[in-house]
């Protein structure tokens, strides 16, 4: 939370510094938190388009995105299934 405060400063007094909006999304991914890693890597990559680090690490965090819905998706509907199963249990 410390690095991730410190990068938002930094981001708020130079918004148009492109490593720190890659920074953020370092600390964003560390944190399983992909989404908001796409979403600082896109910003990097709009300031500094020719980024291949950068570019790298969208790919990455891109699919560890989908791979967590899938695992949250797969997560619920066993979940539900689990539910039906109890509710629905024949009575003795």
């Amino acid at each position: 939370a410390e690095a991730e405060d410190r990068i938002k400063k930094a981001i708020a007094v130079y918004p148009e510094h492109a490593l720190f909006h890659q920074s953020l999304a370092d600390v964003f991914s560390k944190q399983l938190r992909f989404a908001e890693a796409v979403d600082a890597l896109d910003k990097s990559l709009v300031l500094d388009p020719k980024n291949l680090v950068a570019k790298t690490k969208l790919l990455a965090a891109k699919r560890k995105l989908t791979q967590q819905q899938a695992v949250n998706k797969a997560i619920a509907q066993n979940a539900r299934s689990g539910y039906e199963i109890i509710v629905n249990k024949p009575k003795d």
